[in-house]
C-alpha cells in the first residue's frame, strides 16, 4: 500500500481515509437560520442598548457584527463536531 492510507473499505463502501459529505437534507437551512437568528439578535441587542445610551449609530452595527461572527463560529463548531 502507498502513500500511507488505508484503502479497505468502511461499513458504507468508501476508502476508509476519505471522509464522506455530510447527508443531512436540512443542513443548509440549519446554517441560514443560524446565521440569521445571530444577526437578528445580537442586532436587537445592539439596537437596544444604543436607545438606551443614545448611541445607536454604534451599537446597532457593533450587534450586527458580532451576531454575524458568533453564529459562523457556531456553524463551524457544529459543523466539526459531526
Amino acid at each position: 500500500m502507498s502513500g500511507g492510507q488505508d484503502s479497505r473499505p468502511e461499513k458504507n463502501g468508501a476508502p476508509a481515509g476519505r471522509r464522506q459529505p455530510a447527508r443531512h437534507p436540512g443542513e443548509a437551512w440549519n446554517v441560514v437560520g443560524t446565521l440569521g437568528a445571530g444577526i437578528a439578535f445580537w442586532g436587537l441587542v445592539g439596537w437596544g442598548i444604543g436607545r438606551l445610551t443614545g448611541l445607536e449609530r454604534v451599537f446597532l452595527p457593533l450587534g450586527f457584527v458580532l451576531g454575524a461572527a458568533l453564529a459562523v463560529y457556531l456553524v463551524i463548531y457544529q459543523a466539526t463536531r459531526r
